[in-house]
């Protein structure tokens, strides 16, 4: 089957481009801030349904997801921006991080957004991760020289402590002795 060249055509073939993109995507009209269109990436990736979608505010639609913005996005007439990182909670309760973009486009002397969604989850996890055990490095390391400046027993306690909460990011800290033995842990 060929390609039509006539302008419906185009539309047509523009619509199935949109349709079938692997990244979720919708278009969004800026004079009404109405989802207009969404593709099935979008849903699938939402376990939303095309009319819990279409046709709603944008406002309502990122409510409902819990939009929790990380990043203030550019200002721009109309907005645009790219990668704009932002977390939301999706219907069955889980949160996914994604980089958000939103390029302008005009039809009709109307103005939409086509919006587009990059799940960086993994990405945003693994820097947390990484952070942690940044921390916890920094934390044994701090004891260790604590453990050799401190020659005072009580105030070696006190200070291994106060470099847990201070190097480890812990609200409390307490330390405790094991006895082998009794296998229990006595705080000290």
């Amino acid at each position: 089957m060929g390609i039509k060249s006539s302008r419906s055509g185009a539309a047509q073939l523009d619509a199935a481009i949109f349709d079938n993109l692997s990244m979720p995507a919708a278009m969004v009209d800026l004079g009404t801030r109405t989802v207009l269109r969404v593709n099935g990436a979008l849903t699938s990736w939402l376990g939303l349904t095309l009319e819990e979608l279409t046709e709603q505010q944008i406002g309502d639609v990122a409510n409902r997801l819990g939009f929790l913005w990380t990043l203030p996005p550019r200002r721009a007439e109309p907005p645009a921006f790219t990668n704009h990182e932002a977390s939301l909670r999706l219907p069955d309760g889980s949160t996914r991080h994604v980089w958000l973009s939103a390029t302008p486009m005009s039809h009709d002397d109307r103005l939409f957004h086509l919006i587009t969604l990059q799940d960086v989850t993994s990405r945003v996890e693994a820097e947390h991760e990484v952070h942690q055990l940044k921390r916890l490095y920094a934390t044994l390391s701090q004891v260790n020289q604590t453990i050799v400046r401190v020659q005072n027993r009580a105030d070696l306690y006190q200070s291994i402590c106060d470099v847990a909460i201070r190097f480890g990011e812990f609200t409390a800290a307490w330390l405790g002795l094991w006895n082998e033995s009794t296998d229990t842990i006595h705080p000290v």
